[in-house]
């Protein structure tokens, strides 16, 4: 296990002709993670940003890539499209720089399909088609084991529209949901998960208080942990495995916050 201390976090916006490192700033972050389809969500505030670094922000820069965690783990919490930027002054002297961002955001909403498919083809077939259209986009290719496709046939059928409306329609047909995850394509079961191993979480692993019933299965929190991903497996005392519906992670690299809040099922349910 990592030892979770000697906090490190990574802040780089990007554009096609280089990148612009924001990581020796005073920065705070709040990230929400799901697996709907809708894109998830990142909103980072940097403090003392000068003027000129604004103006290249606004003009310049259309994604960003947070990495968060510890020094022996620094993991990438967060990639995705700047949606907005905008200065805010705080107090006589410092100026914030506010940064909106949604992960896959580019792809989700520009993306489209026009392919025709086979008699015969496969779901695990349509899957890749809808996930290059994707990548046309700017969204990274689904990682090995990460989007789930059927062993189905379906009947042929063209394929003309958004492709998230698409995406929508076949994992439906699937009994599964899809989302994007740092840039990439998932898709994966209903009743499903991510393979890999269970990540334990106790108190002498970072679990803060008590797991808490909730709606949709139990709510925790626990310290800042990037290796946490949606429809992956947890482990907790006394409940056993669970699948991690949303993680929400928040940090001040200069404060006190530095958790991440999440909603579990338990694989038994």
């Amino acid at each position: 296990m990592t030892r979770q201390w000697l906090r490190a976090s990574r802040l780089i916006l990007q554009d096609d002709d280089g990148d612009l490192n924001l990581s020796d700033l005073h920065l705070s972050f709040k990230i929400t993670k799901g697996g709907q389809e809708t894109p998830n969500t990142c909103s980072i505030t940097v403090y003392n940003v000068s003027e000129s670094t604004y103006a290249r922000t606004r003009k310049e820069y259309t994604r960003v890539i947070l990495q968060a965690g510890y020094t022996e783990a620094l993991s990438t919490l967060f990639e995705g499209n700047i949606t907005e930027a905008k200065q805010t002054p705080s107090g006589a002297t410092d100026t914030l720089l506010v940064l909106q961002a949604a992960d896959g955001d580019q792809a989700y909403n520009h993306a489209a399909v026009n392919h025709t498919l086979a008699a015969g083809a496969s779901e695990e077939q349509a899957t890749g088609v809808l996930g290059r259209s994707l990548v046309d986009q700017g969204s990274q290719a689904p990682a090995p084991g990460r989007s789930q496709g059927g062993a189905r046939t379906l009947r042929g059928q063209a394929l003309y529209a958004p492709s998230r409306l698409s995406l929508r329609v076949l994992a439906r047909d699937q009994e599964a949901s899809w989302s994007m995850q740092n840039g990439a394509l998932q898709n994966v079961g209903d009743e499903g998960n991510l393979p890999g191993t269970a990540i334990i979480l106790s108190p002498t692993t970072g679990l803060l208080g008590s797991p808490r019933p909730s709606d949709e299965g139990y709510s925790l929190s626990c310290l800042l942990n990037p290796a946490f991903r949606v429809d992956g497996i947890i482990e907790l005392p006394e409940i056993g495995q669970c699948r991690l519906l949303s993680v929400e992670h928040s940090g001040d690299t200069r404060g006190n916050d530095w958790s991440s809040a999440l909603v579990c099922l338990p694989l038994s349910a």
